[in-house]
């Protein structure tokens, strides 16, 4: 409930031997709300309200200005302090300027029946100038036209996703990709299914 499916997942097999997961840390749900004061969250309700989602034009309009909403609102001095603390524990268990990537990790993103994946936000090559604007960006793409939209399809509201953000270090990957331990196209399947590109997975993911 604090960190979402996500990095809670990573969390739980990154003690296990012969599992290797990046280094990394959660800002969690708590370090969301604490973030977004009431009246960021009334002014958004209020945009989200009178929204026409067929609008495309003023669902496009309305989801830049709920973003910019977030991106542009300051980050708690505690919290961009605890973001500045945790990435010098990453680069002290790595190397000095370590590079990281946030991503997203709302909670109930990956339920039965449903997949948020690819509908918020992942921010790669982040450094410690960059973190806190990086941690903003990953929130505020909950307000995507793309994830709205899917959320009103599959019958959320946006109030039911919370958003939290892993960080974790880079790899520097010659070869990365997406591995299914069972074929999502096929139930019954006993295949495991590698999607994989050269360099970076985001060709991949998207």
């Amino acid at each position: 409930d604090l960190a979402g499916d996500k990095m809670a997942h990573l969390g739980e097999i990154y003690p296990l031997p012969g599992i290797l997961v990046p280094h990394g840390f959660v800002v969690t749900a708590s370090a969301t709300r604490h973030f977004l004061t009431t009246a960021n969250i009334d002014e958004i309700n209020r945009r989200l309200q009178i929204l026409d989602p067929d609008d495309l034009d003023q669902l496009y309009k309305t989801c830049e200005e709920m973003q910019e909403i977030v991106t542009k609102s300051p980050l708690p001095p505690d919290l961009e302090e605890l973001l500045h603390v945790h990435y010098a524990r990453l680069e002290k268990a790595t190397h000095p300027g370590c590079r990281v990537a946030l991503r997203s990790s709302a909670l109930g993103e990956d339920t039965a029946g449903v997949s948020f994946a690819g509908l918020y936000r992942t921010v790669l090559d982040v450094d410690r100038e960059t973190i806190s604007n990086a941690y903003k960006e990953v929130i505020a793409s909950k307000y995507g036209p793309k994830a709205i939209s899917y959320r009103r399809k599959r019958g959320y509201r946006h109030e039911d996703i919370e958003m939290c953000v892993g960080c974790l270090v880079m790899v520097d990957a010659l070869v990365s990709g997406v591995t299914y331990s069972r074929d999502p196209g096929e139930e019954k399947s006993e295949v495991i299914r590698i999607n994989a590109a050269s360099g970076i997975a985001k060709g991949v993911v998207d």
